[in-house]
């Protein structure tokens, strides 16, 4: 046992190597976390390995001078995991095995989560529970396994901005900080919440992460593409619980606008009512505040932002704070899968009557295509609507034939003005042979008072 897990160390420590030179894989030394998380997660489950094994195994790698360690705080206020990264003398041994052993190993990504609350010393958790096969949960990994086959031949990929030069300095008010991507890590998975009746959106490809202003520079095989989203989404869905259509005054309607706040601040109190008791919105929302880097707001001011927020949503006021935010993505993840399905499985009709298949990135709430199949995309989002908003009503007590959607189209950015530098040809010429593709860092200069956000790609790691 303890051969097999050193095995799968040593393979992940080889990828995040190639990925990013001396960067860091992250693990849980929470014994109670990790126990269910090999119990519940393939391939650990099939192959019997267990918790207690990578402690000593690391454990033993750091003592023999092999790994650098640096161990999570547990039940701290914000716990962190704890980082591993190989020295140089694990490094040698390392950099002989080959690349071509790691290429399946994303073929062993589990395609359904269930997850489970739990909490330790005032800290609530989440941990991966097994749960058992049956014929609905079957179909819905085979039709998450088959979006992952389509996005494995295709080369997804940021083209570099470059808004300003990386080696200058800051200019006045303005604030820098940095995500790491992935290009690796392309291949979706659902997560669900304590059933199969909560949650279940789509995670896992690296455009999540893309903050929403550098999105209009993601490329689908080398093209420019086009952000497509749900406008409003989870009000419009709870207004139509009351039967209220809420886009029939204007489709330009915007449920997030309260004057004096940004548009992404509000948006991110929604989230906050609608998956916490109201005693915890302040503290959850500065929590997330500080997950994304950004400065905390004052209590007094935020509870003046609730208030405002329940009084211009009154009519929907009775499903805040109910935790209704995870039925709410059970219904849009729904709508999600039967979009990309007709995208990339069924495929959809052009104006001509002719049948095209494309490549479909799902942001929960929006969509990315490349740019030719913008109208497509829209007839697949209107048809997903009709479809299983008329599901959710028939089968339960909700009646949501009131929604009709809004669909704003991103402005794509005009990326023939901006030459593709060599790191993005040596991505393709990476992809091309099937090798692992290098991190990307996104560089983000913000002044937040001025709500400009510049964006460079770092190709030098």
């Amino acid at each position: 046992m303890e051969r097999l897990l050193l095995k799968y160390l040593l393979l992940d420590l080889r990828q995040r190597q190639i990925e990013l030179p001396n960067g860091w894989i992250y693990c849980s030394r929470d014994s109670n976390s990790n126990k269910h998380f090999y119990k519940a997660t393939e391939p650990y489950a099939s192959l019997g390995v267990s918790y207690d094994p990578l402690v000593s195994i690391l454990d033993k790698l750091k003592d023999a001078g092999m790994i650098e360690m640096e161990v999570g705080d547990v039940y701290g206020d914000i716990p962190s995991m704890t980082k591993v990264r190989p020295t140089e003398v694990l490094l040698p041994y390392l950099n002989t095995i080959p690349e071509e052993l790691l290429r399946n190993l994303n073929d062993e990504i589990q395609l359904l989560v269930l997850n489970q609350k739990f909490r330790r010393k005032r800290v609530v958790k989440k941990r991966r529970i097994k749960f058992e096969e049956t014929e609905y949960t079957r179909l819905m990994a085979e039709g998450v396994g088959f979006l992952n086959n389509q996005f494995k031949e295709c080369h997804l990929d940021l083209c570099n901005p470059s808004q300003f030069d990386i080696g200058s300095e800051f200019e006045s008010g303005f604030k820098q900080t940095q995500v790491n991507i992935n290009l690796n890590s392309k291949y979706l998975h659902r997560v669900f919440n304590e059933d199969f009746e909560h949650g279940g959106r789509f995670y896992g490809g690296w455009w999540q992460s893309v903050p929403s202003k550098m999105r209009p520079y993601i490329l689908i095989d080398g093209e420019p593409t086009v952000e497509i989203d749900f406008k409003g989404y989870h009000v419009a869905l709870l207004y139509s619980l009351k039967q209220i259509d809420y886009f029939e005054e204007s489709p330009n309607r915007d449920p997030y606008h309260v004057d004096g706040w940004k548009r992404e601040d509000v948006k991110l109190l929604l989230q906050i009512v609608l998956n916490c008791k109201k005693a915890n919105v302040i503290s959850a929302y500065n929590n997330e505040r500080m997950d994304q880097n950004k400065e905390l707001i004052p209590a007094d001011r935020l509870r003046s932002l609730v208030a405002i927020f329940e009084e211009m949503h009154s009519q929907i006021w009775s499903y805040f704070y109910k935790g209704m935010g995870v039925t709410l993505q059970n219904i849009d993840a729904l709508i999600a899968a039967s979009v990309m399905r007709d995208c990339m499985q069924t495929g959809m009709l052009d104006e001509e009557g002719v049948r095209h298949k494309f490549i479909t990135l799902p942001v929960h709430d929006s969509f990315i295509v490349k740019q030719q199949y913008a109208a497509q995309l829209s007839k697949a989002m209107e048809r997903a609507i009709e479809e299983n908003v008329l599901a959710v009503s028939h089968f339960t007590d909700m009646n949501m034939t009131y929604f009709k959607p809004s669909l704003p189209v991103t402005q794509p950015a005009d990326l023939s003005v901006i030459p593709r530098d060599d790191a993005f040809y040596e991505r393709i010429s990476r992809h091309a042979c099937g090798a692992i593709l290098p991190e990307l860092r996104i560089i983000k200069r913000s002044n937040e008072e001025e709500d400009i956000d510049l964006f460079c790609i770092d190709n030098s790691l």
